[in-house]
């Protein structure tokens, strides 16, 4: 009976390690790709803001993508899905009027606050 307790709890262990490994960089690729999508749509047609939103960036000596490192994003710490986005006075004001595409907020299941505020936001444009 002591020895399979002992088991339960390596493979207890194990599983929340792998799970760390998968949750520490386990970012989501969906959300990921939306949020280069958004970072494209804040600065059409060529704008510098939101330059931290790399498609790979360098993270304890280590190339990866973690969405969760980039300005204005608040990750969950359990699950890694974006929860909050502060991305107000990010559109650089030179380029004019913002339509904005609602759509490209669809991957994030977890997201509770958007602060989209100062950014030339004038009306909508149709979900693609």
């Amino acid at each position: 009976m002591k020895e399979s307790k002992g088991l339960e709890w390596w493979v207890v262990m194990l599983a929340l390690i792998w799970l760390c490994g998968v949750g520490c960089f386990g970012f989501w690729e969906e959300e990921r790709v939306a949020l280069l999508q958004l970072k494209a749509s804040i600065n059409y047609p060529n704008g510098p803001s939101l330059p931290s939103w790399e498609d790979r960036v360098e993270v304890y000596n280590s190339m990866v993508s973690d969405c969760c490192y980039w300005e204005g994003v608040e990750c969950n710490e359990t699950t890694s899905h974006v929860i909050k986005l502060f991305l107000n006075s990010t559109r650089d004001g030179s380029l004019g009027d913002w339509y904005f595409n609602a759509s490209l907020f669809l991957p994030f299941k977890e997201l509770r606050n958007l602060d989209l505020s100062n950014n030339q936001l004038v009306g909508w444009v149709a979900n693609e």
